[in-house]
C-alpha cells in the first residue's frame, strides 16, 4: 500500500459525520426539488398532475433524473464537495487520493439509486457507491496532514530543498 493509499484509508470520514452528510444533502436536495416542482407545476406546464398516471411517471423520471445530476453537478463543481461535506470538513477522492472526474461522480450518484443502497453502510464502512465508484468520503484535515507528513518524508531522501 503506497503512502497517499494509506493516508486515504486512515482519514475516512466516521459514520457520523457521513450519517450528517446524508441528512444536509437530504435536505438541500428536497429543498431545490421542490421549489423547482412548484415553478413546474404554477408554470403551467401541465405534466406534473399528481392524479394522472403520466403526471406519477413523469414526475418519478424528473425526481430520479434531477437527484443524479445534481448531486454529481454538486461534487463535480465543488471539487469532491457537497453541502453536506462543507458543513462536515468532508470531500470524495479516488482510492489513490486524486480528484475523481466527472464521470465518477455520476456513477457515485447512480449507484446511489440502488434500493436499499443506504443500508451498505451496516455491513461495511464504505457504502456501495464508494465501492462501485472507487472512491472514499475522507476528513480533508486528517487527508491533508497525512499526506503532508508523507510528502515531507519522501523529501529527506530525494536531495531536494524545496
Amino acid at each position: 500500500m503506497d503512502n497517499i493509499t494509506r493516508a486515504v484509508e486512515y482519514s475516512l470520514a466516521s459514520p457520523g459525520r457521513r450519517f450528517a452528510n446524508f441528512i444536509i444533502d437530504g435536505i438541500v436536495i428536497n429543498i431545490v426539488y421542490n421549489i423547482i416542482e412548484i415553478i413546474m407545476y404554477y408554470g403551467s406546464i401541465g405534466l406534473l398532475n399528481s392524479f394522472s398516471t403520466e403526471g406519477i411517471i413523469i414526475t418519478s423520471i424528473f425526481s430520479l433524473v434531477f437527484y443524479v445530476l445534481l448531486y454529481s453537478l454538486q461534487e463535480y463543481l465543488l471539487k469532491g464537495r457537497s453541502i453536506g461535506k462543507y458543513v462536515t470538513n468532508t470531500r470524495v477522492v479516488l482510492l489513490n487520493g486524486e480528484e475523481p472526474g466527472f464521470n465518477t461522480y455520476l456513477v457515485r450518484s447512480l449507484c446511489r439509486m440502488i434500493p436499499f443502497e443506504a443500508f451498505s453502510f451496516l455491513f461495511s464502512a464504505a457504502g456501495w457507491h464508494d465501492t462501485l465508484s472507487k472512491t472514499r468520503v475522507v476528513k480533508i484535515s486528517d487527508f491533508e496532514r497525512i499526506r503532508s507528513r508523507n510528502d515531507n518524508i519522501e523529501q529527506i531522501g530525494s536531495g531536494t530543498n524545496d
